[in-house]
């Protein structure tokens, strides 16, 4: 079995680009262990390591196109009506906010969750509502969606939360009740 793999793999090594095997070695490296981007360029990484060298230039514009396709992926797949959870975190150490928005909808009664977006805000002088909503629309715009788009938010309760569903004048269901999927009123609104 083993020598069955092992042919396998140089047939496929034959026909990959050892430049893409490279950049694709380093993304996913990176991206799957949570590395900082700064990984690529530390001097014992690329001691121990058997990928060849790649700046963090090259890297970060691969890391860029890689984003392209994905975001052109969710967009394929995000029905026409979606919820949105949102969900706040403040890095003590550097005082930086962030936001993770993830959209959500059901496919074949199914609810599915997509990460949107994990980022500090546009505007990191202001942590009100206003530039939270900011950063929701400018998030949907990367998808094709607006904010008439959006059905429901999903939060916990706070009343920064509060105000967003105001702004947007979506209603809101806490982090700790029933999914709105389950709810009649919310399934009669997916069409």
């Amino acid at each position: 079995e083993s020598e069955i793999n092992s042919s396998r793999q140089s047939a496929l090594n034959f026909f990959i680009d050892p430049k893409a095997k490279n950049i694709f070695g380093w993304l996913e490296w990176v991206i799957m262990n949570g590395f900082p981007f700064s990984f690529t360029t530390d001097p014992l990484n690329r001691f121990y390591s058997n990928l060849k060298r790649i700046s963090r230039n090259t890297f970060m514009k691969y890391m860029s196109l890689v984003t392209s396709e994905v975001e052109k992926e969710i967009t394929k797949v995000l029905p026409c009506r979606i919820g949105l959870l949102l969900d706040g975190w403040t890095d003590m150490s550097t005082s930086t906010h962030y936001l993770a928005i993830f959209a959500v909808y059901q496919l074949e009664g199914v609810r599915q969750t997509v990460l949107l977006a994990f980022s500090p805000l546009l505007d990191e002088t202001n942590f009100n509502a206003e530039n939270h909503v900011e950063f929701i629309t400018y998030t949907l715009s990367l998808f094709n969606k607006s904010t008439e788009d959006v059905i429901f938010l999903v939060c916990d309760n706070e009343p920064l939360n509060k105000r967003i569903a105001n702004i947007l004048q979506k209603p809101i269901t806490l982090q700790n009740q029933s999914w709105p999927l389950n709810n009649q009123n919310f399934k009669k609104s997916w069409n």
